[in-house]
């Protein structure tokens, strides 16, 4: 007997990995932010840099450019862990694959911490 199913319903929790989706999913939402995000931060941080270094210090102490800047090191870093992810996943196996994935994993959280903590104490401080 033929089970009748949505669509949706047929790629939810499938896959090798067990999340269907989500990792596709999130790829691109990640990539659509960063369309968004890098030009923007691009602009403020253009317009902040023609006027020297204490106008970047300035931008980046302000609400604006921190809270822009974390979002976009934030995007820019999961989109790296993932696409990293799969291109490890496609050309690796065994336990070679396992300790690439943990050093992508551990690499991108501490370049994100780094960029965070440089944004938050720029912030805190002025």
């Amino acid at each position: 007997m033929a089970k009748l199913q949505t669509p949706r319903s047929k790629i939810t929790g499938l896959g090798a990995s067990g999340h269907g989706t989500d990792h596709f999913l999130v790829q691109r939402v990640t990539a659509i932010c960063l369309l968004v995000l890098v030009p923007f931060v691009l602009f403020q941080f253009l317009a902040a840099f023609t006027s020297g270094y204490d106008a970047v210090y300035i931008w980046v102490g302000s609400w604006l450019g921190s809270i822009s800047l974390l979002a976009l090191s934030t995007a820019m870093f999961w989109h790296l862990r993932l696409g990293l992810q799969i291109a490890i996943e496609d050309y690796f196996g065994g336990s070679f694959r396992m300790f690439l994935l943990l050093l992508n994993f551990l690499g991108c959280l501490v370049l994100w911490l780094v960029s965070v903590l440089s944004v938050l104490s720029i912030f805190f401080e002025g």
